[in-house]
Formats: structure tokens, sequence, C-alpha cells
């Protein structure tokens, strides 16, 4: 996403923009902010539909799990029809639906020793969730 508030984005934003310590610039700081959530069940589906509503540019999702029945009154991005679905799948089409302009990568795997560092290295921010 760029960098840059136009009269859309100054509107959907307006009410965090207004706030002291967030103003025009931390705006366009949040818009460009890249954040890792690992883990998208109860901790990390509310986290990546929160951040995406306040403009966060890019958010990256790691989770290997598929949603289950038992998932549904805790872990907020999912619903009936998504079970036996991969989590990462289907909180990558929900949060376009909430807002198209963060770009959203997943990764359907396990972080481990092996493979976290040429992931998180992308990132600012890493949500353990």
């Amino acid at each position: 996403m760029k960098n840059q508030l136009n009269k859309s984005l100054i509107e959907r934003f307006s009410r965090q923009i207004i706030l002291k310590n967030i103003g025009t610039v931390g705006q366009k700081k949040i818009l460009s902010a890249k954040v890792l959530i690992v883990g998208a069940g109860g901790l990390g589906s509310p986290v990546a539909e929160f951040l995406s509503r306040s403009g966060v540019g890019t958010i990256g999702i790691v989770d290997n799990d598929k949603v289950s029945l038992s998932n549904l009154h805790r872990q907020s991005l999912y619903n009936t029809t998504d079970i036996g679905k991969f989590k990462v799948k289907v909180a990558k089409d929900k949060i376009k639906k909430i807002n198209n302009n963060t770009k959203i990568k997943t990764y359907k795997i396990r972080l481990n020793n092996t493979n976290f560092k040429e992931i998180i290295n992308n990132y600012d921010f890493i949500v353990d969730g």
C-alpha cells in the first residue's frame, strides 16, 4: 500500500487520525507497517482482523491448521462454512473483504528453527498468537 493518504483513506481512518498520538504521520506509518502473525487461532484471528481494520499495510499469517468445529466459539474470523479449510486461506479471504488495501501473505507451515529467519526478516513486528 502506498504511503499516501487520499480522501477515501482519510475518511476511512478519520477516527484514529484525530487521535493526537496518531495523526496523519502515524496513519502513514500504519499504512506502511508490516506485521507477521504467528498462529491464526483464538488470538491471531482477531489480531489480523483489527490490524486490517486499522490500515496496516502488510499482514503475514503463519498457520498450518484447518478450521474445526471446536474453533468457532473463540476464533472470530471463522464460521461453519469454513470447517475443514486451511485457516490461512480463510483468514486471507475474509481480511481482504474487510480491507482490500491490506496485502496479505500466508504461510501454510509451522514456524520452526529452520524457517523462521527467512520469514520474520520481512516484517517490522511479530505477534505470537
